[in-house]
């Protein structure tokens, strides 16, 4: 998949000599979500190590603020002004010659079209890396030689996990050459050392009822929901369990209103409305307090079982149930870090479920293997040493 492993490639540059090349990272998303915190902690970790770099971001927005406060080099751009507007390009093109720009960065793929626009520039010699945080579901028609037409820009595509790097090879033009699978970091703050501190914050969070056997679920605005009513229902009347559903998301816009709507009526035509609890949630609340009150937490199809959603849940030491789809078959292991089922299996998720609330004990000992395989692969520490790596060697005249 790539010329190099991960360990010949740092073995490899042990002898190199360190280039010079000047880094932007830019990040134009306004949201504070988890590619946005991996970017922060990113430009951190690299910044520390010597790497000059720059940060390009929206003005005011919680990146631009978090760099300053982390003493991070910025330059900032209007809100008002969209990525996509020639003028902008102009200026930021301009900018990136002036300063000696070598390397650009990208972790968003809204950001993307921008960034292969400036890598054309003809008189800018840069180099394009996107740092893949976001899945790439196969498309087609249009939206798929859009994909293709920006990945012709990209001299290095970094993909978080082997199995999103092979979906990129099969659905894309992107050749193996270009593709390196780093794993992302799970960042301090999805740790805790309290757990009954954690807990009673938590409960106090999400307002839930103390006593209870909650089963979480994070809405990521698919059908997920809508499957665990009926799980919970077949739990109910399988298992005889008194279990409670907490759904927690952010409905912003009138389509997620109406479908959390439709799930009131769901769950009172199953006779659940007294188990089912709805809590909106803003972006920034710390996720691991979510997740302390709850006795499960259930990734029931594939928007919610990606990369980083995973590694959040797994860090927090809360007992997983989730299907067979998406980055989940790369993370979990059945019996030894989780429970899986088939997807849209609701009698085998049910049992899973079921079998995990009734064994405490052992669901949090499946919990603590994750959260140990977590801290020992996916720290922040190892992700900036594979991507400093893979900048010396794609900076070399023979890469």
């Amino acid at each position: 998949m790539v010329p190099y492993s991960t360990s010949e490639l740092l073995a490899l540059m042990e002898d190199a000599p360190a280039t010079t090349g000047a880094l932007a990272i830019l990040c134009f998303s306004l949201d504070w979500q988890g590619p946005e915190q991996q970017t922060l902690w990113l430009a951190i970790r690299l910044h520390e190590k010597g790497r000059v770099l720059t940060l390009l971001v929206r003005d005011n927005s919680v990146l631009h603020q978090q760099a300053q406060a982390q003493g991070l080099p910025c330059r900032a751009f209007p809100t008002d002004s969209s990525p996509a507007k020639l003028r902008t390009a102009i200026h930021l093109g301009r900018w990136l010659r002036q300063q000696s720009i070598e390397l650009l960065l990208t972790t968003r793929l809204a950001d993307l079209g921008l960034a292969g626009l400036l890598r054309r520039w003809p008189t800018n010699k840069l180099l394009l890396l996107h740092r893949q945080f976001e899945p790439v579901y196969p498309c087609s028609g249009p939206r798929r030689w859009w994909l293709n037409w920006q990945l012709r820009a990209v001299d290095a595509w970094l993909s978080p996990l082997a199995r999103s790097g092979q979906q990129m090879l099969a659905h894309t033009t992107l050749s193996g050459r270009q593709l390196w699978v780093v794993p992302p970091a799970v960042l301090p703050s999805c740790f805790t050392t309290d757990d009954d501190t954690a807990r009673l914050q938590g409960c106090s969070l999400l307002k839930l009822p103390a006593g209870a056997q909650l089963i979480g679920l994070l809405d990521c605005g698919g059908d997920g929901p809508a499957f665990a009513l009926e799980v919970l229902y077949r739990l109910q009347q399988e298992h005889n369990s008194d279990a409670e559903l907490v759904i927690m998301g952010n409905p912003a816009t009138q389509s997620d209103l109406a479908r959390w709507a439709a799930l009131r009526e769901l769950a009172q035509q199953l006779h659940l409305s007294h188990r089912v609890h709805l809590r909106p949630l803003q972006h920034a609340a710390t996720p691991f307090l979510l997740y302390c009150p709850l006795n499960v937490l259930l990734l029931p199809s594939s928007q919610d079982a990606t990369c980083l959603a995973v590694l959040e849940a797994m860090a927090s030491g809360c007992p997983l149930v989730s299907a067979h789809t998406a980055d989940a078959a790369d993370l979990l292991l059945h019996g030894n870090t989780a429970r899986l089922f088939p997807p849209h299996d609701v009698a085998t998720c049910a049992k899973q479920l079921f079998v995990t609330l009734s064994a405490p004990a052992q669901s949090l000992l499946l919990a603590e293997r994750a959260a140990a395989h977590v801290r020992q692969f996916y720290n922040p520490i190892q992700q900036s040493q594979q991507l400093e790596s893979i900048l010396e060697y794609v900076c070399q005249p023979q890469a």
